[in-house]
């Protein structure tokens, strides 16, 4: 199933650890999802699959990912391949490439398992609540933040610019 933006943002709040499928070890991949994963890398349908998860309390699902190959900014490659799409590099600079990146990801649902095997609506319910929990603290916290930089504004101009005495005392010398 392609995932459109806003099932990638609900997968990706609920699941923020994305891993290759062969590095995952959290928990057992379901066989229905690994024959999933072993028909997919024999047909060649993706540049890679990952798992993600929540590491906190692990909400897997296995995302197959087609992208557009490029050439890394890494120092370590020629100037003029940095950052090159696959297409645009010789079989030469191919052959001296690593480690290739993508961008312009699409994403496939291979599937789900366990907390992420609700419906849609649930699990976008689930992101929403998510993120607002988490925003909301984020959001408290720069506000006693900035509060707590208003109630020290008196001293933070004292340190700064000095006391007004120590002004008034400069302008009696000078007169």
């Amino acid at each position: 199933m392609h995932l459109k933006k806003g099932l990638v943002n609900v997968f990706s709040e609920l699941c923020p650890v994305k891993v290759n499928v062969e590095d995952y070890n959290i928990t057992p991949i379901p066989l229905e999802i690994l024959e999933m994963v072993v028909l997919s890398k024999r047909e060649g349908h993706f540049d890679y699959i990952q798992i993600w998860y929540d590491d906190v309390k692990p909400d897997p699902v296995c995302v197959g990912v087609k992208g557009t190959k490029y050439c890394p900014y890494y120092s370590d490659y020629p100037e003029g391949m940095r950052g090159k799409d696959y297409e645009l590099l010789t079989e030469a600079q191919r052959a001296q490439v690593k480690e290739w990146h993508y961008h312009n990801n699409i994403f496939y649902l291979l599937g789900k398992w366990a907390d992420v095997k609700r419906s849609f609506s649930e699990l976008t319910q689930m992101a929403i609540n998510k993120y607002r929990e988490a925003a909301s603290h984020k959001y408290n916290k720069e506000i006693k933040d900035a509060q707590r930089k208003l109630a020290d504004i008196e001293q933070e101009a004292f340190e700064i610019f000095g006391s007004n005495n120590t002004v008034a005392q400069l302008d009696s010398n000078l007169f």
